[in-house]
């Protein structure tokens, strides 16, 4: 049985950030991920996943 390392957060699936995506919002993804790297702006921009826009979150 191989058991893969997960050295980099870029090695973890598109499916796992997917699901992290659903407990946030867009607010706090493009926060969170968006200047990490090409990989996660690419994930978070090109994703189909349903996007969550709590207006309260954002600052004035």
């Amino acid at each position: 049985v191989s058991i893969k390392c997960i050295k980099h957060l870029e090695d973890l699936s598109n499916e796992l950030f997917i699901e992290i995506f659903n407990y946030l919002d867009v607010y706090h993804i493009y926060q969170s991920f968006y200047n990490l790297n090409k990989y996660l702006q690419n994930l978070v921009v090109n994703s189909n996943f349903p996007l969550k826009i709590h207006l309260s979150s954002i600052s004035k």
